[in-house]
């Protein structure tokens, strides 16, 4: 579980925030649930799992992310948001991170129109692992 994860929206860094440590294999959907505050009229953001030995290195696994679109929502709302399915092994030396970032490559022109935070409070991330 993780106390708080912050994005900027419309523009800004990725947020990566450890996991696990490898090696540990992890396959399925993975779930994010989390209490979702914004200030930002459609406030977006691009949650991902990833891959590295820091979060400075991490990349994000098959380069698939799960927008998160929320409408203003200035007290916490209750969400549960399935990623991208995947299938792998992170080896020992490297850890599984949580990315959480204001814009995608993949969603050119999908991001915030207005910038702004999106807020995730208490969050939990649920992967299935072998």
């Amino acid at each position: 579980e993780l106390s708080q994860v912050i994005s900027t929206v419309a523009a800004g860094a990725p947020v990566a925030t450890e996991l696990v440590a490898g090696p540990i294999t992890v396959a399925g959907t993975p779930v994010v649930e989390a209490d979702v505050t914004t200030l930002t009229a459609e406030g977006r953001a691009f949650l991902a799992l990833a891959i590295g030995t820091s979060a400075a290195d991490a990349r994000i696994i098959g380069n698939n992310t799960m927008p998160l679109k929320e409408s203003l929502s200035p007290t916490p709302v209750s969400r549960s948001i399935e990623l991208p399915a995947i299938a792998v092994t992170v080896p020992e030396g490297q850890k599984l991170f949580l990315v959480v970032s204001p814009n995608s490559d993949m969603s050119f022109g999908h991001g915030s129109r207005s910038p702004g935070a999106v807020i995730l409070d208490n969050v939990k991330v649920k992967v299935h692992t072998q």
